[in-house]
């Protein structure tokens, strides 16, 4: 069992290794964490995931209260790296299934709530939200 996952781990770190650096790490190397993690979690790789997900996006996303660095793979290999994909924010909050549907009659809303949506960026965004620090 144990191999496989080890086998896993090198094909996703070898997948990671191919994407070009939108940072060179010698030259702006990657921050340190206020409050780093110091249990890693139990389906973690065995690798450093934070360094690459930093020299191919450019961006520390553990930086932000919430975010794991699990919830950011899936985030990432979910939504991708391209923002231009959504034109707005709006864009963006909709295809997540975040936004409100209001269920508007008479002009009064009667049912206000999220759509139902099967997307693993939406769960990772709002479980965030959830283990977000005060």
């Amino acid at each position: 069992m144990c191999s496989s996952l080890a086998a896993c781990d090198r094909q996703i770190q070898e997948c990671l290794a191919q994407f070009s650096n939108r940072v060179n790490l010698n030259e702006s190397p990657l921050p340190q964490l206020k409050h780093p993690r110091h249990k890693p979690q139990g389906n973690q790789p065995a690798f450093d995931l934070r360094t690459h997900f930093y020299r191919i996006s450019g961006v520390d996303f553990r930086a932000i209260d919430g975010l794991g660095i699990l919830t950011v793979q899936t985030i990432i290999s979910e939504v991708g790296l391209d923002p231009t994909r959504f034109p707005t924010v709006k864009h963006f909050t909709s295809w997540l299934g975040l936004c409100p549907c209001n269920r508007i009659t008479s002009g009064k809303i009667k049912i206000s709530k999220t759509r139902l949506v099967v997307n693993p960026a939406t769960n990772a965004f709002r479980m965030a939200t959830n283990n977000r620090q005060e």
